[in-house]
């Protein structure tokens, strides 16, 4: 049995952004189950019962602030994440035999809690915005003007009603079942206040404007920032056990009994501190091509801080025409240990990551993607001790795949690019950045 609540709240305007989700998950498992066996030596009854629950707490809050008109604000994530788990069973056995018998009692507990607090809070110069809204707004327009329903171009203001409500789509996707019919609704009530717009948009005017384009794909993003990050780590993990055993030995004129109890109690924690420079450069190259480009430097803030660790990402995409599209991406990376932290192992490594993908469209909703990986990193000094003191490591690997995609009524493409909100457009969900301190 599982259960849960989620939250999502969002505000964007031209200085401020502020996007907020909670999600509160419960399960709970019950388990029963008795075996009687009997024969002409003995006879054994025994039963289990398992009960488990768990719950879980997660919180993330992400928003930028520009207090002026000019590119200086200040940008910041936190989350939080928290579980609760228990444990309880009790095993109950008992064999009888023509002299004696024995029955055996175990009750048992396990319970850990966790929680998980980090943050990162920078002072960045630059804008970043997420153009997809205008973009799709373009893509309707010149569709439109291929179906003969507009005459000359729509106004700026349209323009900018309709890009509102490509932002807003999410929105009705969570709100309404069949959203399509109530999002293009609105469309649609925007389009009818413009003089260029001939006639009403029927189905098939409408299935077209919605029609999946490959360069819409694409994410749309535009904007340099460069910032100065403080990121922090905490994480605590309480772990309790408790296991007792009874025994009973039933003999024909005495009865022994075994007990026994054991518990033990564990603690984990963790943190860490980090800070540097990180540019995020989003190019749209053309209305085909976009280029992203995103780079860290970061070091560890504490008693050992020689080490550093630095982080690029690098990807490019090209819309062939209406349905294809070709995209390559880099990923590197290099991490230099603290020798002077004990806690960890020790050494350099150095990581580097090839990918480059193919989609084809062939209608609403079937697509084909073959994507082609190359991996290699390498490590040495990385476990220094007296049997080992040069060890030196070299990884390579290669992978492919082949994905044919068909989407059901009411399905969509997922993504799994980045969040920028439309307007201030901080990043909420951090990628590529494997932080191993």
């Amino acid at each position: 049995m599982s259960g849960g609540l989620t939250g999502y709240w969002l505000f964007d305007s031209e200085n401020l952004g502020l996007e907020a989700a909670a999600r509160v998950r419960g399960t709970g498992n019950f388990f029963d189950n008795k075996t009687r066996t009997r024969s002409d030596y003995y006879h054994q009854v025994s039963s289990d019962l398992d009960r488990r629950a768990q719950e879980s707490y997660d919180a993330n809050l992400s928003g930028a602030y520009y207090p002026t008109e000019r590119p200086i604000g200040l940008i910041g994530t936190g989350l939080l994440s928290a579980g609760v788990y228990q444990y309880w069973y009790h095993d109950e056995s008992k064999v009888g035999y023509p002299e004696w018998a024995n029955q055996q009692i175990t009750d048992g507990r396990e319970a850990n809690m966790r929680y998980d607090l980090s943050g990162e809070l920078g002072l960045g110069w630059g804008r970043v915005r997420d153009a997809s809204g205008i973009y799709r707004a373009h893509v309707l327009e010149i569709r439109l003007r291929e179906l003969g329903r507009i005459n000359g171009n729509l106004s700026d203001e349209t323009l900018r009603e309709v890009a509102e409500l490509m932002y807003r789509e999410r929105e009705f996707q969570r709100r309404y079942e069949r959203d399509d019919k109530y999002f293009w609704r609105e469309v649609e009530s925007v389009l009818k206040k413009d003089p260029a717009l001939i006639g009403d948009l029927d189905a098939f005017a409408i299935e077209r404007i919605n029609e999946y384009i490959a360069p819409y794909s694409i994410s749309r993003w535009s904007g340099v920032r460069f910032s100065m990050l403080l990121y922090g780590w905490h994480q605590n993990y309480i772990e309790r056990n408790t296991t007792i055993y009874t025994r009973f030995d039933y003999l024909a004129d005495t009865t022994y009994v075994e007990h026994s109890e054991i518990s033990d109690h564990s603690v984990y924690h963790g943190e860490y501190m980090l800070f540097g420079p990180r540019l995020e450069v989003n190019i749209p190259l053309s209305w085909n091509v976009q280029f992203t480009g995103d780079s860290r430097f970061e070091k560890p803030i504490g008693p050992a801080d020689d080490g550093f660790f630095w982080t690029t990402l690098l990807s490019g995409a090209y819309a062939v025409h209406d349905r294809w599209i070709i995209g390559y991406t880099l990923i590197h990376n290099r991490f230099i240990h603290d020798p002077k932290d004990r806690n960890m192992d020790n050494g350099q490594s150095w990581g580097v990551e090839h990918r480059f993908d193919v989609a084809y469209y062939i209608e609403q909703s079937l697509s084909i993607t073959a994507s082609i990986q190359q991996s290699q990193d390498l490590a040495w000094n990385y476990v220094p001790n007296l049997e080992q003191p040069h060890y030196k490591r070299h990884n390579s690997s290669y992978w492919a795949s082949l994905q044919v995609t068909y989407l059901i009524s009411g399905s969509r493409i997922s993504s799994t690019s980045r969040s920028y909100l439309p307007r201030t457009s901080h990043q909420m969900q951090l990628y590529g950045y494997p932080r191993t301190y």
